[in-house]
């Protein structure tokens, strides 16, 4: 058995294996679960396709060999409804989706007319044609289809990022950075692909996608399934999105966002609002709190979640996220320029700030002071 044949049954076992545990631990429920299975399911069948054709099997079950062609289409598709489903608690399958399957429904339909011939004949198809590098122009077709998914779904990431700044006061636990980097992976995997398409031909052209695509769905899997990610909100709270051109609204000459075009929020309501927050953030240091959500500081405010949205977006023009922040690093700059601190560190004060994260304090300190903060406190000691 050639090499190459055992690294391809290793990944059919190890999907296998990835399946029972989902199935065993309840993690790969819902509709984001389903879709990696769906997405686990599409790679054993592609490394048992690949196994087989290596092994020089395919004839023996040649109606097969239509899923070697129609396998790649479905990665696209899978890892764009599984992102989708994963940012979006309220996900749901609908009939319009099923429009996506149409380029591997058609494969499959055009192998009809190959699968009615007698047997011998099919075997003989295989072995003298399918064995063989031909339609080097078909490794593009899947590539392009793939890339075409790729588009909307860091499009789906970064939305959520945006959701997040606008309901969280720190995001980095709820963040897709992991499935960006896997998403940046399979671009990765389909550049290597193209390079060694024009390079040497179809055939190590599909067995380089072919295993680029299996890591990295494993990847995503084991994050699954060992470290779940949190993808949801809290319970019954949708995030406030922050996005939208702007119109200025005649009467108060204040931006209005599409989404508050029917509220009633007036310019001076917006203002005592804004108001009333600044006094909880500067008097009761509510912002010291790293888990504080948008929905806990509207309850305090006795507003809903979508006014007080509206107050910091359009009176004030920052995010939850940005203005929670804000009052951190002022406090933050405090903790420095007091020498009683001189013998914490950096991330100690900023911790106690509220920060959740080291690599959150220093973006949001960078973008408030222009400064990283070792070199802000180098500054103060210099004064």
């Amino acid at each position: 058995m050639h090499g190459i044949v055992v690294i391809e049954l290793v990944g059919v076992a190890q999907g296998a294996f990835l399946l029972l545990a989902g199935w065993r631990t309840g993690r790969l429920s819902g509709w984001p679960g389903r879709l990696l299975t769906a997405l686990l399911v599409v790679d054993c069948l592609l490394m048992g396709w690949l196994a087989l054709h290596d092994s020089h099997r395919l004839a023996d079950i040649p109606d097969l060999i239509g899923l070697g062609a129609g396998l790649p289409f479905l990665f696209g598709p899978l890892l764009y409804g599984y992102v989708k489903a994963s940012v979006g608690p309220a996900f749901h399958w609908r009939r319009m989706y099923w429009l996506h399957l149409i380029p591997f429904a058609l494969l499959m339909l055009g192998h009809i007319p190959f699968h009615l011939q007698p047997f011998g004949q099919k075997q003989t198809f295989v072995v003298t044609h399918y064995s063989q590098p031909h339609l080097d122009w078909w490794g593009q077709v899947p590539l392009l289809h793939f890339l075409l998914y790729l588009i909307p779904t860091f499009r789906l990431i970064r939305q959520h990022d945006t959701q997040l700044k606008a309901y969280y006061s720190a995001i980095e636990a709820r963040q897709l950075v992991w499935l960006r980097q896997l998403t940046i992976g399979f671009i990765i995997g389909y550049g290597l692909f193209a390079a060694i398409l024009y390079g040497r031909g179809l055939h190590p052209a599909g067995y380089a996608l072919a295993f680029c695509l299996t890591a990295l769905t494993y990847l995503i899997s084991y994050r699954q399934l060992y470290q779940p990610a949190r993808f949801a909100t809290e319970p019954g709270n949708a995030p406030v999105a922050d996005a939208g051109p702007e119109r200025v609204d005649t009467a108060s000459n204040l931006p209005v966002r599409p989404k508050y075009e029917k509220s009633s929020l007036t310019a001076g309501q917006g203002r005592l609002y804004a108001d009333q927050l600044q006094n909880l953030m500067q008097h009761r240091l509510w912002y010291l709190d790293g888990t504080l959500t948008l929905r806990q500081v509207a309850d305090e405010l006795a507003l809903s979640p979508h006014t007080l949205s509206q107050v910091l977006n359009q009176t004030l023009g920052v995010s939850f996220y940005d203005y929670i922040n804000d009052y951190r690093v002022e406090a933050v700059k405090r903790a420095l320029a007091d020498h009683r601190n001189d013998h914490l560190t950096i991330l100690a004060l900023a911790l106690d700030a509220g920060f959740e994260s080291k690599a959150a304090f220093n973006k949001a300190f960078k973008k408030h002071t222009g400064l990283t903060p070792s070199d802000y406190r180098k500054q103060l000691r210099t004064q």
